[in-house]
């Protein structure tokens, strides 16, 4: 049988993955906003590309054959990096390219 401090790492790692999820789904009024206005308007897209980076950084600590017991911080963030990439896709394809090249604001 599991221990107690077995269980409640269990729980708490449900718990965080659970909100962890929320905040990656916290961007999908901002897309169906751009996917109305089929525009990104004023929007940055620097912050989807960072939380994507973190996603992908976070997903390689809790592969297996890197550090064992770490499956939940996999699993939440793969799903996150998923849904980034598809925000950055998203954002990438309703840019406005004269706006969007280097250099100009």
């Amino acid at each position: 049988m599991d221990s107690l401090y077995d269980i409640s790492c269990f729980a708490a790692g449900l718990a965080g993955n659970i909100f962890a999820l929320a905040l990656f789904l916290s961007p999908v009024t901002t897309f169906k906003r751009i996917l109305k206005a089929k525009s990104t308007e004023r929007f940055d897209g620097l912050p989807y590309l960072l939380s994507l980076l973190n996603c992908l950084i976070c997903l390689w600590y809790g592969l297996p054959w890197v550090a064992d017991g770490r499956l939940l911080v996999a699993t939440v963030n793969g799903t996150g990096a998923v849904f980034q990439l598809a925000y950055i896709c998203l954002f990438i394809f309703y840019a406005d390219s004269r706006k969007t090249r280097v250099g100009l604001s």
